[in-house]
């Protein structure tokens, strides 16, 4: 059924996993519509059947445009307070095991804080 709504060029598999563009889009933890929209036309530009390279092309870059559009509104309204706050990252994988890191080692850190609270040397 989803072969018929996105087209065979997305028909892309690997290790027995349907590679199509909202596999990649949650592998790599793109959530925002621009940033999305962007992608997708970027997987095959110009190999779709209905629109020329030079015409995916031009759509991403202003999905892209209004995306950095939307991070400068948002850092005006003081809704934001660092642009990367509104930026995905390029390497979700890297950046959860980091966070994982990171907090294993301030857990720790809790732990032996909260041990020596009671520790009466």
């Amino acid at each position: 059924m989803a072969d018929k709504i996105l087209g065979k060029h997305y028909n892309y598999s690997y290790n027995g996993m349907r590679l199509d563009p909202y596999r990649i889009l949650d592998i790599y933890g793109i959530t925002h519509p621009a940033h999305q929209h962007a992608v997708k036309k970027l997987l095959v530009p110009g190999n779709r059947g209905a629109k020329a390279l030079e015409q995916d092309i031009q759509e991403a870059i202003l999905s892209l445009e209004r995306w950095l559009e939307m991070i400068k509104e948002d850092l005006d309204l003081g809704l934001r307070t660092n642009p990367l706050d509104t930026i995905e990252s390029l390497d979700p994988a890297k950046d959860y095991w980091d966070w994982v890191s990171d907090n294993a080692k301030e857990h720790e850190k809790q732990k032996m804080d909260q041990n020596s609270i009671f520790d009466i040397g």
